[in-house]
């Protein structure tokens, strides 16, 4: 349980800082 809540926390951290550097690229390409 703890183990697919900490696989969770680490692939919500990956999709923000994915999310993040996106609006940044876009940002600076447009």
């Amino acid at each position: 349980m703890l183990l697919k809540k900490a696989a969770n926390l680490f692939l919500d951290g990956r999709a923000l800082k994915f999310k993040i550097l996106t609006q940044f690229l876009i940002k600076n390409c447009y």
